[in-house]
């Protein structure tokens, strides 16, 4: 597996000549970026969080659990700043992660179990204690499993309801029945860093159903064989692997004495957190037996990294940092400069990477530097020309480095480039126009925002005049540009109104209306489906469906990006 260092030094090839190797092994250099507001942001594919809507109940749910006061988290592991730390070369530390950190893929739980639905992670959990909407019913578990079989999984039966205790002190186990029988025992825990977080399935068991592998919280890949037992005889297994949608399915052939086994094969990446599930029906299409499986997609992040829009990097005091989106708090301090030099344009791109533009105090001399957010080797710096430089852009895959170059001296006229990691993409692009937000993708195209203007610039072109410049609504000015797949997203401001639109390699022109009021919006950046906006009053807030949620005490960060 390829380093930062290997990374960024098989992107900027075409510089090779100018590389200088430090003491430390790094490739070092000295530049300098003049101070900005502006920034450009990265998107991943969005997905839109929707409420559930309730529909006829389909099978009887006994739900046993201890008094509701002992259902709420033991423990909420809080949020601390960060540690001084440990080691410091030339400004890149290696250095420790603040104890404790994040629970794992983001989210806190009041028991053991990855949560598979309605909420997977802590950000989705905050949304909904804001604003609850069309899925107020997820503040109890027995509501929650009627949901869960009657609109996620669609399962046929009866209803009849009522409640039992048994002695699970941190987790709702709600017995699930149908025809006189129980099909299914569903297990929930509350979701979130707050005791009044709502509550997800972390799975199912049944006696007549087992799924035996993948066992539970496993990493899968595609094609996936999945094997397991039924009690009883010449029945056809219903598996379905699900992760907000429909992602792949199967029936197998099993019995008593003859195991099953099925092959799913699915091509989505958009999905980390996804459940497998059984069932089974009776002759007479009754429902015999639910299981559920909670599985994680292999290569969408290891457990103990935050979830998509759980934590964001942005500038603190000169220094890159990383901030808790939830709680509004430093998780770490991510870069340490030398004294006279300040850090700028953090950019967060590839699974775990982060690139920012280091600024020495000649006004005149910068550096650009990739690192990792995991703890362990700092990072690599290149580029050492006499020009200024800023917009350090990381596409979402990490495989292009964009960045705007501009001379010392002042003045708008500069050139636009992008390289790529083969050293076979290079754009390098004039303009007379200063260039306030940029954003590149893995195949080297750009956005860029230039004025009230946005240009889409294919790789290799060597001008930006030469670029496609997108339409908005009569009078509209479009701004904060960034890429969404192959989609291009900006805001445009019409009036004293901002609305989000999107602009699709085919098909016509969409936008959401946002809430009025908002201040102009000065960068976006989406991961994973979470949206986040910098503000021109300095605010930071998180689009959800409910509104915006401003992360607290944002006065403190700068240049915020996913």
């Amino acid at each position: 597996m390829s380093t930062p260092e290997d990374r960024l030094r098989d992107i900027l090839q075409g510089e090779a000549e100018n590389l200088v190797p430090a003491g430390d092994g790094l490739w070092r250099i000295q530049q300098r970026l003049a101070e900005r507001r502006s920034l450009r942001s990265r998107l991943v594919p969005a997905i839109a969080i929707g409420g559930v809507i309730a529909v006829a109940a389909a099978a009887a749910i006994t739900v046993s659990m201890t008094d509701r006061g002992s259902l709420q988290p033991t423990h909420r592991p809080p949020v601390v700043t960060s540690p001084q730390p440990s080691a410091c070369t030339g400004g890149l530390c290696q250095e420790p992660l603040p104890s404790p950190s994040l629970p794992a893929a983001g989210v806190t739980t009041s028991a053991a179990g990855l949560p598979v639905w309605p909420f997977t992670n802590d950000t989705e959990a905050a949304d909904w204690e804001d604003n609850p909407g069309s899925q107020a019913w997820a503040s109890d578990p027995v509501t929650v499993t009627q949901h869960l079989l009657d609109d996620y999984l669609k399962l046929p039966g009866q209803a009849t309801r009522r409640v039992a205790v048994l002695s699970d002190p941190d987790a709702a186990i709600v017995q699930v029945s149908a025809g006189g029988r129980t099909v299914s025992q569903v297990r929930l825990v509350q979701v979130g860093r707050d005791a009044k977080g709502p509550w997800s399935v972390t799975g199912a068991t049944a006696v007549d159903l087992t799924v035996q592998d993948p066992v539970d919280r496993a990493e899968v890949t595609s094609p996936l064989e999945v094997y397991g037992r039924v009690t009883g005889v010449d029945q056809s297994v219903h598996v379905r692997l699900m992760s907000g949608s429909l992602l792949a399915e199967g029936f197998a052939a099993a019995g008593q004495e003859r195991p099953w086994s099925q092959q799913l094969v699915w091509t989505a990446t958009h999905w980390s957190v996804g459940a497998i599930v059984g069932s089974t029906f009776s002759g007479k299409g009754d429902l015999s037996a639910v299981t559920i499986t909670a599985v994680r997609r292999s290569g969408s992040g290891a457990p103990g990294q935050p979830a998509s829009g759980t934590a964001f990097v942005a500038i603190e005091g000169g220094n890159v940092v990383s901030v808790d989106a939830l709680s509004g708090s430093t998780l770490r301090q991510i870069s340490y400069p030398p004294a006279g030099a300040t850090d700028s344009s953090p950019d967060g791109g590839g699974s775990d990477e982060v690139v920012w533009v280091r600024t020495d105090s000649d006004n005149c001399t910068s550096q650009i530097i990739l690192a990792t957010l995991s703890p362990g080797a700092a990072g690599t710096a290149v580029l050492p020309k006499p020009v200024r430089r800023m917009l350090a852009s990381l596409s979402a895959g990490g495989r292009s480095l964009g960045w705007v170059e501009l001379p010392c001296t002042g003045g708008p006229a500069g050139t636009l480039e992008v390289r790529g990691p083969d050293g076979k993409l290079s754009t390098t692009a004039a303009t007379a126009e200063p260039i306030t937000q940029l954003d590149v993708r893995d195949d080297g195209w750009a956005v860029v925002q230039v004025g009230d203007k946005v240009v889409v610039l294919p790789s290799g072109v060597r001008n930006v005049s030469a670029g496609k410049t997108l339409a908005g609504d009569p009078g509209c000015l479009l701004a904060a540009p960034a890429w969404d797949g192959t989609t291009v997203v900006a805001w445009e401001k019409c009036g004293q109104t901002w609305q989000l639109s999107r602009w699709p390699v085919t098909g016509p022109r969409t936008h959401v209306p946002t809430p009025t009021g908002l201040a102009d919006v000065t960068h976006t950046a989406i991961e994973d489906g979470q949206l986040l906006i910098w503000l021109a009053d300095f605010r930071i807030a998180r689009v959800t469906t409910a509104g915006l949620a401003y992360v607290p005490n944002a006065a403190r960060w700068s240049e915020p990006d996913w």
